[in-house]
């Protein structure tokens, strides 16, 4: 998305002009997009959607992390008894202190937006929807609002990890690399079952990509359209607070939550207590309750108590 005419190029090559230059073209880029949207928006009656953070930096920061990342692992390559590169371009983002402190983001879904994304999800099965978002794209927002999952681990669930005789299932791909099992629910259980049916050749993922390659969906679009569809902007990270939100307002306490977030745990007794699939089995039909029979426009969960809550589990 950000370096695509720079795939080809040697790293050696990039500098640290390249470097500053593509970062201000990347925040161009997304805040024109921002522009356009906002714009379409107020032209269909919408508010436009508010941004915590300047238009693009979040992106451009992200961006440069990984290209970053990937030159720090050639750094100490030697080719022919000389170093295969002599600095990362990258650090002059530090230098000229380019870089800033994200604003932490606490966007959740309140009761109201749950129980509207929730009818458009299951309006989406529905044979006389006609609209943009597909079935396979339902049920992955529908996995990550039920069970808190980051969006890599929902779209990386493989058919082999799914086990409908024990009704569990199983993310590897996790960002603290460590297995995450949870019991099925009876809303998930019906969503791999749906999925189990659109399944082709026994391709190996859930969501399977759309290209006909081995691979899993990329779901980059997948928000784009949806929150278009339900007039609100939300992203897959707010589904995974909302879920411990809810959580938090149904009483499980904030070690419970983390476990079920998969968080590293700091704690050395914590380390001794494991997290059994019949309590992350509580704790999730105790949110898919709460999502399910939300009413709106009833509105409990507050910036006041909740969102107190989960900066705390943040903090695990």
């Amino acid at each position: 998305r950000n370096f695509a005419d720079w795939m080809r190029l040697p790293l050696s090559k990039i500098t640290r002009e390249m470097v500053l230059q593509r970062f201000q073209d990347i925040q161009k880029r997304v805040s024109n997009r921002r522009r356009e949207v906002n714009k379409r928006w107020v032209s269909e009656g919408k508010e436009p959607k508010v941004y915590v953070n300047d238009h693009g930096r979040g992106e451009a920061q992200k961006a440069f992390r990984y290209l970053s990342a990937i030159i720090n692992s050639f750094m100490n390559d030697v080719v022919e008894g000389l170093p295969l590169l002599s600095h990362n371009p990258c650090i002059v983002l530090k230098d000229k202190k380019v870089r800033k402190v994200l604003q932490p983001k606490n966007r959740y879904l309140n009761n109201t937006e749950v129980k509207v994304l929730i009818d458009m999800l299951e309006r989406i099965h529905h044979s006389e929807y006609k609209g943009s978002v597909g079935h396979s794209e339902a049920d992955f927002v529908t996995l990550m609002l039920m069970t808190g999952f980051r969006s890599d681990e929902a779209r990386t669930i493989q058919w082999s990890h799914v086990d409908h005789i024990s009704k569990s299932f199983e993310v590897r791909d996790t960002k603290n690399n460590t297995a995450h099992r949870l019991p099925m629910t009876s809303a998930t259980e019906r969503l791999f079952a749906r999925a189990l049916t659109r399944r082709i050749d026994d391709h190996p993922f859930v969501f399977p990509s759309p290209r006909g390659s081995l691979k899993p969906a990329s779901m980059s679009r997948v928000f784009e359209r949806i929150t278009a569809e339900v007039g609100f902007n939300f992203s897959a990270h707010d589904l995974r607070r909302t879920a411990a939100t809810t959580a938090s307002d149904m009483g499980f306490d904030i070690a419970k939550i983390g476990a079920l977030l998969n968080h590293k745990k700091q704690n050395v007794t914590m380390r001794y207590v494991q997290s059994t699939i019949d309590a992350q089995r509580a704790i999730l039909q105790a949110i898919e309750d709460a999502m399910l029979h939300f009413d709106a426009p009833s509105d409990t969960l507050t910036e006041s108590n909740s969102l107190l809550d989960f900066n705390a589990v943040e903090s695990l």
